[in-house]
């Protein structure tokens, strides 16, 4: 009886919580993307497309959320140990899979290779920006 009253507890309750961090890691979302320097307008259309456009203001933001997520480091290498990146995941199994492949990818340039691999993420579901636009304060 115990069992069933604590998997309606975990039914009911999951839910809520998992809610109530949503809003919190939209923000993380949007302070990294605010942190990086692209347009609001260049970070929506790469959201709507899920997908960043080849620019070099895009691989400047590309390059800057990899090092937030630890994917790459300062001088634009990509980062060996895929279990240390900080991407958000409800799937770490999937998450280091897809990193195993992405990380792989290599461009001209750090900024370049930083938007493949942003891409790439992007391409396999992978959240490295946020769901819902930034609203401007």
């Amino acid at each position: 009886m115990k069992i069933y009253v604590i998997c309606v507890v975990v039914f009911f309750l999951a839910p809520a919580v998992f809610a109530s961090f949503s809003p919190l890691i939209e923000d993380d979302f949007h302070a990294y993307e605010a942190d990086c320097g692209a347009s609001d307008e260049s970070i929506e259309a790469a959201r709507r497309a899920r997908q960043l456009p080849q620019s070099p203001q895009m691989n400047a933001f590309a390059l800057c959320m990899m090092q937030k997520y630890k994917v790459m480091a300062a001088d634009g290498s990509v980062n060996p140990d895929v279990r240390s990146y900080g991407i958000i995941t409800d799937g770490p199994d999937n998450t280091w899979r897809v990193s195993e492949h992405c990380r792989t990818l290599n461009g001209n340039s750090a900024g370049e290779t930083a938007r493949m691999i942003m891409n790439c993420y992007l391409d396999n579901n992978q959240l490295v920006m946020g769901l819902t636009p930034r609203v401007s304060a």
